[in-house]
């Protein structure tokens, strides 16, 4: 068993502190008799090294000092704090002497420093006492310290978290929190003493390095620069290569979210996230921003489209509804991914006031994602009102109620239909890195501003202005009822807006702007056998499709599918 070093205690809550005796002769009326600081650790063995460092520098000064001052060191140490007491004994003080002695090396080495200088040792200490006064203000300033497995808790259930726009960014904030975690306790840090406002900005510097060595794994840890098939993104290096800065930029954005939050909770007295940690990274923010300029998605040309919605392969590898019904909505509504998996019966009806059916977005990326996109022509000819309707009779809330929303899924809940979009766009030959899910977005864009869809009309409906400014137009002055886009105050006439249904007019754009050569009759039965074989099980659960080993039913559907589409030279495009 290792021996105790002299000068460490332990107080009345089992942390451990350095206890200072101070010399008779240095005491002044009111000053204290004894001085203590607290290691701000429980951990044995992390109060042992302290302490022992500690006294290592002591016993330096004393060798150092002696000759000149025979006295010099006679004591445990000769330290004056004015008519202050510094009896720190709470966990309102717990960064005191970490800080002071352990992890910042300038004040550690303060005395020695001080005496190589040829300081006498009185005015060395007093030199001492003032950075202690400092960094004791400093801790005594955390009026609600808390431990950082603790507060990472507390953070990740704040509102300012669960109220995100995305549904995934409260998974991935807790993921970040806890790959920071594991680094500190990597570096010495326990989990069970590590308290929020003892984490150093060299620390997070250190662990930002780590993470941006971390191997890029698509579409669980980044935001990386290149798509891939699977609708993901990887860094440049492929799914070999490490994390692209834009991505360890969205984790230094989670860090800032949090240590914000432990500021304004008083867990911390300043963030370190300050001007120094942001001029560290400042080639990290080029190379992030030279990456987003250079990404980019390919749209979907009519070979690409027909080979995509080719009805028997399409229906063998996309059975279940979610992966069935996804890529024909994107590619008829230019929505993003997440916000098709992620929608609820109730947000597809007839808006009685306009007589259109919509899906209304009522949650998105940003306030211009929040919109009602009105469902073309196409659509509810091949079933996706029939479907709705189907599952709304079985008693579903969520459109796709058999993709159960469990944790993971709530993180990245379009996670599964990414994946298996990404090996159908393999199995029908499409393997280029720029076409993914999200280039029907791209492609709907693209065709609506090639068949002169206005400008502010085409924001409208793929969530890049927000439709709630138009619903406050006042037909009488022709005004806008607010802020809105520059393209949408150039390129559309505000007084139109009254007098014709806003969503007939955006429905009649995307009928107008979106003719693909496919085959409709196949994919309509393709439809038909999707909704079937979407079913409520007797225990109340909901299944869709069929099992893989099922190849009696599946190749029973398929036959089914045969002889109802077209040959390849006689798809109709838009029509059932």
């Amino acid at each position: 068993m290792s021996a105790k070093p002299s000068r460490l205690t332990k107080n009345r809550h089992g942390t451990y502190c350095l206890r200072w005796i101070v010399p008779v002769g240095l005491r002044s009326d009111g000053s204290p008799r004894e001085i203590r600081f607290s290691l701000r650790t429980t951990d044995p063995a992390r109060a042992r090294i302290l302490a022992l460092e500690f006294n290592l520098a002591l016993e330096r000064v004393r060798a150092m000092t002696r000759d000149k001052h025979p006295h010099a060191g006679v004591t445990p140490l000769t330290v004056t704090i004015g008519q202050t007491q510094w009896d720190i004994r709470d966990d309102n003080d717990r960064r005191l002497f970490d800080q002071l002695m352990h992890d910042n090396p300038d004040i550690r080495q303060a005395l020695l420093q001080s005496v190589r200088s040829g300081v006498a040792p009185a005015e060395a200490m007093a030199a001492l006492v003032q950075q202690v006064k400092a960094a004791t203000v400093s801790a005594a300033s955390v009026a609600n310290p808390m431990l950082l497995k603790t507060a990472i808790e507390v953070f990740e259930q704040s509102r300012g978290t669960l109220d995100s726009n995305r549904r995934s960014t409260a998974g991935e904030k807790r993921r970040t929190m806890d790959l920071l975690q594991a680094h500190l306790i990597a570096h010495g840090r326990p989990a069970d003493s590590t308290h929020v406002h003892e984490v150093r900005r060299d620390e997070l510097l250190d662990f930002v390095n780590a993470y941006a060595q971390r191997p890029a794994k698509a579409g669980i840890d980044a935001e990386p620069s290149e798509p891939n098939s699977s609708g993901s993104e990887t860094s440049a290096g492929g799914t070999g290569g490490t994390l692209s800065p834009r991505t360890v930029l969205k984790a230094i954005s989670h860090l800032e979210n949090f240590f914000t939050f432990a500021l304004g909770k008083n867990m911390v007295a300043s963030s370190p996230l300050d001007n120094a940690f942001y001029e560290s990274l400042e080639g990290l923010r080029r190379k992030a921003a030279g990456a987003k300029r250079n990404n980019s998605y390919d749209g979907f040309p009519d070979s690409d489209l027909r080979a995509i919605f080719e009805p028997v392969r399409y229906l063998a590898n996309l059975r279940a509804a979610d992966d069935f019904w996804t890529p024909l909505m994107g590619a008829y509504l230019g929505m993003r991914l997440a916000e098709i998996v992620t929608r609820k019966v109730s947000d597809i009806y007839l808006d009685q006031e306009q007589g259109v059916y919509v899906v209304a977005v009522r949650q998105g990326k940003n306030a211009n994602s929040v919109r009602h996109v009105p469902i073309p022509e196409p659509l509810i000819r091949l079933g996706l009102l029939d479907y709705v309707e189907h599952v709304r009779a079985l008693g579903a809330t969520a459109l796709f109620p058999h993709r159960e929303l469990n944790e993971t899924r709530k993180d990245d809940p379009s996670k599964h239909v990414s994946r298996v979009f990404g090996l159908h766009l393999d199995d029908v030959g499409i393997t280029a890195p720029e076409k993914v899910f999200h280039s029907f977005r791209h492609t709907v864009i693209t065709r609506l501003h090639v068949h002169g869809t206005p400008v502010g009309d085409a924001e409208l409906i793929v969530g890049h202005a927000a439709q709630d400014v138009h619903m406050r137009l006042s037909s009488a002055s022709g005004q806008f009822g607010g802020k809105s886009s520059t393209h949408l105050k150039t390129y559309v006439n505000a007084g139109a807006y009254g007098q014709e249904s806003l969503y007939g007019r955006l429905k009649a754009h995307l009928e107008n702007s979106l003719h693909y050569p496919l085959d409709f009759g196949g994919l309509r039965e393709a439809a038909r056998i999707v909704q079937e074989l979407t079913v409520k099980k007797p225990d109340g659960s909901f299944s869709s499709g069929w099992h893989t080993n099922n190849r009696a039913l599946a190749q029973a559907m398929l036959d089914r599918v045969c002889a109802t589409a077209s040959q390849p030279n006689g798809a109709v495009a838009g029509k059932a």
